[in-house]
């Protein structure tokens, strides 16, 4: 608690008690639960026949540009906050003096958390490719997979309720987790 009222206080905005309850924990539980539901009836379109293994290459490029997205909100918000004196450009040179306001550095958050997860999603989908193991559940969980991205980006960058965040991230993180495995079973016999 206490990281989070200094974080809020070096941004000079009012410093918000936030409290996490036992009833967001269960909107995240209901929401999660919601999506292995999702996640069960994907797993049933593997039946279906295999697409070209060139179709994951919409997702990978969809990704790209969300990141593209994130990364010029964030350039805008930023030269826009220096030019106006809402923060000062010392703050970008070494990053030691004060902090700028939180809603400019969420693009920047935002932008850095795309580099994080979203490496094992762009490996995954170029083995899918390089190995042609793609399925329609595959595709779907990478398509899935960015459009929990890009429901994170906007909910971050926004609204910015940690419990739905959390959601968000969880389920993301699920999704290529569920790519690498079902592409790991997939391969297993031929290793």
């Amino acid at each position: 608690m206490s990281s989070i009222r200094s974080a809020a206080a070096s941004t000079s905005e009012p410093v918000a008690d936030v409290r996490v309850t036992w009833a967001d924990y269960g909107r995240v539980g209901a929401l999660l639960s919601v999506f292995g539901v999702l996640l069960t009836y994907l797993s049933g379109l593997a039946s279906e026949p295999a697409p070209r293994a060139e179709q994951i290459l919409g997702p990978l490029l969809a990704m790209v540009a969300l990141v593209a997205c994130v990364w010029l909100a964030m350039a805008v918000v930023r030269n826009y906050a220096t030019l106006r004196g809402l923060c000062s450009p010392k703050y970008y040179l070494t990053y030691t003096s004060t902090a700028p306001a939180d809603w400019i550095e969420r693009p920047a958050r935002t932008f850095n958390n795309l580099m994080q997860m979203p490496t094992l999603f762009y490996a995954i989908c170029t083995l899918l490719l390089v190995t042609r193991q793609l399925d329609r559940a595959q595709l779907a969980y990478a398509w899935l997979f960015v459009a929990l991205r890009a429901l994170h980006a906007v909910v971050y960058i926004t609204w910015n309720p940690l419990p739905y965040r959390f959601a968000i991230w969880i389920m993301s993180c699920v999704t290529v987790f569920v790519l690498w495995t079902r592409f790991a079973l997939q391969i297993w016999p031929s290793l």
